[in-house]
C-alpha cells in the first residue's frame, strides 16, 4: 500500500524538535507500508524549491509554497487554493493520503475527486482548538468535505470535532503514544530531591488567543514565584523550565533575578531531542500547565520514564492524570491552584508513589507501535 504523509511540521537541521513527533510516526508506520512523507513549507529567500531524500525507511520530500501571512479570511482561502496547486503534483500515485492537522484538511477535496484516494486526516490539537473553528463559516472552509476518516489523539478533541462540525460516525481515536523501549528505562539520579520539569517554552504564538502563555509557562512563573517566598535553601527542590524562546529571554531571565532562591531554577533553552533522556534523567515531576492542549506528548513521555504529572484540566489532559494516581489536575491559569498542586509533591515520598502509577499506566496504553497498527487498520479499512 503506497501512503503519503502530508505534514507542515517536520524536524529540520535549523529546527530538530519540529514535528519530531510526526517523524516517530512516521518511522513506526513505514514498518508497515511503503510511506512517503510530503513535508511542505513557506518559501523563503535561499530556501530549496524542492528536495527528495531516501531515510528511515521512508522517503522524505520536502517542498516549499508561496503561502500568504494569516491576516483574514481571504488570505486564508488563497493559501488554500495555494496548497492545493503546489501539491497537485505529489499526490498522484497514492492509495491513501494521510494529512497531519492544518489548512491540508480542507484544501484536498477537489484532489481527492480527481485522483481518488482515501483521504486521512489526523487532527492534533492546535487545528481544532483554535484554528479551524474561527474559520468555519468561511465559504473557502465551512465543512470538512473530502475527507473519509478523522483521527483525533484524544476523546477531548473528538468530542470538539462532534461540537464545531457536527461530525461523529467517522471520527476516531488513536494516542500517538511513545517509544517505550526508549523512555522506560531512563535512569534517575535525583536522591532525595524533587526536581520539576517545564518544556513548554514561551513560543509567541501569534494565530492563539493566550500567545505566548499557550503552553503555560507564565502561569508557572507566576506560581513559582508564590513557591519561592514559602521555601528555604534547605528545601529539596528544583525547577527545570525549558522550551522554545526560554534561552536569552529577559522577562525570564528578570523572572529569575527576582526569585529569592534563584539557584532552584535552571533555565534550560530549547532542548535536543537527543538529549531528552538525561533531562528526563534529572527530574521526577513534569508540570504542563498548557492553556490548550489536544493529547500532551511531553505528558506520555513523563509517564513512561516515571514522572508523574502535574497539569491543567483542559483538553486532553485530564484523559492523561487520573487525578491523585499518577498526578494531579490544576485550574486553568490559575497560578494559586498550580501553587498548591506542586506544593503537595515537595514530599518526594508522594512524588514516587505516583510516579509509579504514571509508568504502570504508559505501559499499558501508551506504545507507540499501537499508534502505527492502529492508522494502518483505518487505512485499510
Amino acid at each position: 500500500m503506497k501512503v503519503a504523509l502530508l505534514t507542515g511540521g517536520f524536524p529540520t537541521r535549523e529546527n530538530p524538535m519540529r514535528g519530531i513527533f510526526n517523524k516517530n510516526a512516521a518511522i513506526e508506520i513505514s514498518k508497515h507500508v511503503d510511506l512517503t512523507v510530503i513535508f511542505y513549507r513557506i518559501f523563503i529567500p535561499g530556501r530549496k524549491r524542492y528536495e527528495i531524500l531516501e531515510e528511515n525507511g521512508y522517503r522524505l520530500i520536502k517542498i516549499t509554497i508561496p503561502l500568504l501571512p494569516f491576516i483574514n479570511k481571504y488570505t486564508t482561502c488563497i493559501n488554500k487554493y495555494l496548497t492545493s496547486i503546489f501539491l497537485k503534483p505529489y499526490l498522484k500515485e497514492y492509495e491513501v493520503v494521510h494529512s497531519i492537522s492544518g489548512i491540508t484538511a480542507v484544501a484536498l477535496d477537489k484532489l481527492k475527486k480527481k485522483y481518488r484516494f482515501k483521504h486521512i486526516v489526523q487532527f492534533i490539537g492546535a487545528d481544532i482548538n483554535y484554528t479551524l473553528p474561527g474559520l468555519k463559516n468561511m465559504g473557502c472552509v465551512k465543512t470538512l468535505n473530502g475527507i473519509d476518516q478523522i483521527v483525533c489523539n484524544s476523546v477531548a478533541l473528538k468530542n470538539e470535532v462532534k461540537n464545531i462540525f457536527g461530525l461523529e460516525s467517522n471520527v476516531s481515536v488513536v494516542y500517538r503514544g511513545v517509544d517505550l523501549e526508549r523512555f522506560s528505562n531512563v535512569i534517575k539520579k535525583l536522591d532525595k530531591n524533587v526536581v520539576f520539569l517545564f518544556l513548554g517554552g514561551l513560543e509567541p504564538y501569534k494565530n492563539s488567543p493566550y500567545g505566548e502563555n499557550l503552553k503555560g509557562g507564565i502561569t508557572l512563573m507566576k506560581a513559582w514565584k508564590l513557591i519561592d517566598q514559602h521555601i528555604n535553601e534547605e528545601t529539596s527542590v528544583k525547577l527545570i523550565y525549558g522550551g522554545a524562546y526560554t534561552s536569552e529571554n529577559d522577562d525570564l531571565n528578570n523572572w529569575k533575578n527576582s526569585l529569592n532562591f534563584k539557584d532552584k531554577v535552571e533555565i534550560l533553552g530549547r532542548v535536543n531531542p537527543n538529549n531528552i533522556l538525561k533531562i528526563y534523567g534529572r527530574t521526577n515531576v513534569t508540570i504542563i500547565p498548557s492553556r490548550t492542549e489536544g493529547f500532551p506528548n511531553v505528558g506520555m513521555e513523563s509517564f513512561a520514564v516515571g514522572n508523574c504529572v502535574i497539569g491543567s484540566n483542559v483538553g486532553g489532559i485530564p484523559e492523561l492524570i487520573d487525578d491523585n494516581v499518577n498526578g494531579l489536575i490544576f485550574n486553568d491559569n490559575d497560578e494559586n491552584h498550580l501553587f498548591e498542586k506542586i506544593m503537595e509533591l515537595v514530599d518526594v515520598n508522594r512524588v514516587d508513589i505516583l510516579g509509579l502509577k504514571a509508568k504502570e499506566k504508559a505501559l499499558k496504553k501508551y506504545n507507540n507501535k499501537w499508534f502505527s497498527e492502529g492508522y494502518v487498520e483505518i487505512y485499510k479499512k
